[in-house]
């Protein structure tokens, strides 16, 4: 009877060992089999979202990594990596830090799909572009105009509004050294003002932000923050949600009416793989890149319409 009992022990004890490492096993197979496939992006986490979401249901079979980091960031870790670098794709950053990977041969030439939608001034004009434009931005001002009433304030609806002494401790912007809207808001304002008069300027703003955020700054203000009534950020998806709230407003900065483009590229490799080309084209995919000045709307890449208050 115990021999029974024994033998009966071993052969279930058997069993559960078979069934753990074939599951430990499959598993392993699952994720050797998934092709990896990793991407470079400064874009703000709530900007890919969707695109991550799109990308996983229409190709499980990849091992999607997004690295996400600071233009800066980005830029450096790709010329020092060169040839040796992990990143398939660089998604969402500065013309300015493309062209400097460019010009090092660091670039790989790809037509996406669609790629005749795409205006020539958003993208590199070659027969084999390096680079396409993904998004076109520019600052803007998100103001909670309740919170600004109760303090007797106007809508501040230019840079230089923004550094008067009425506004100190009532803004919040995007962290330049952190995120790619803080450093285009920062290198928009350099481009505007010139490099010496630029910081003389940031240098007064600063006394005027109370907090620079990593992200969801349209969320403080929707919100109804008192501490942070005034958002500065740079693009318009999240200034939609802010302005269909009652009492809050989207101002275009009147000094400046430059659009700044996000862009992608393929990182020159050995072997380019099937799955990068693939992301690119679903970056463009739907994407409509028009503006007008006789209109009071801008028409951004995603073909999204968003009603702004220009400032005159």
């Amino acid at each position: 009877m115990r021999i029974k009992k024994l033998f009966f022990l071993i052969t279930l004890l058997f069993l559960i060992f078979v069934f753990i490492t074939g599951c430990s096993v499959n598993t392993k197979k699952s994720n050797i089999d998934k092709k990896e496939l990793v991407v470079y992006t400064s874009l703000d986490e709530n900007d890919v979202k969707k695109y991550i979401e799109d990308y996983n249901k229409k190709y499980p079979d990849v091992d999607l990594k997004i690295v996400r980091e600071s233009n800066r960031t980005i830029l450096n870790k790709l010329i020092k990596e060169k040839r040796d670098t992990k990143a398939d794709i660089v998604w969402g950053i500065s013309p300015s830090g493309l062209l400097t990977l460019d010009r090092k041969g660091l670039l790989d030439t790809y037509i996406p799909k669609d790629i005749e939608i795409i205006f020539n001034n958003f993208r590199r004009v070659e027969e084999l572009p390096t680079w396409i434009g993904n998004d076109i931005w520019e600052p803007i001002i998100i103001v909670d105009n309740n919170e600004l009433k109760k303090r007797n304030l106007s809508i501040p609806r230019s840079y230089e509004d923004l550094i008067k002494l009425e506004y100190k401790g009532l803004i919040t912007m995007s962290n330049p050294e952190t995120t790619g809207s803080g450093y285009l808001i920062v290198s928009s304002i350099l481009k505007l003002k010139g490099e010496q008069e630029a910081w003389k300027y940031l240098n007064k703003l600063s006394k005027n932000i109370n907090n620079y955020s990593e992200n969801n700054i349209e969320s403080n203000i929707i919100s109804g923050s008192k501490d942070n009534p005034i958002g500065i950020l740079f693009g318009y998806k999240d200034a939609k949600k802010a302005s269909e709230r009652k009492g809050t407003e989207v101002v275009i900065l009147k000094e400046n009416y430059e659009h700044t483009t996000v862009v992608n590229a393929l990182i020159k490799k050995d072997n380019i793989k099937k799955e990068a080309k693939d992301f690119l084209d679903l970056t463009m995919k739907d994407r409509i890149v028009d503006s007008s000045s006789e209109k009071d709307y801008i028409m951004t890449s995603i073909g999204k319409h968003l009603n702004l208050s220009r400032s005159k």
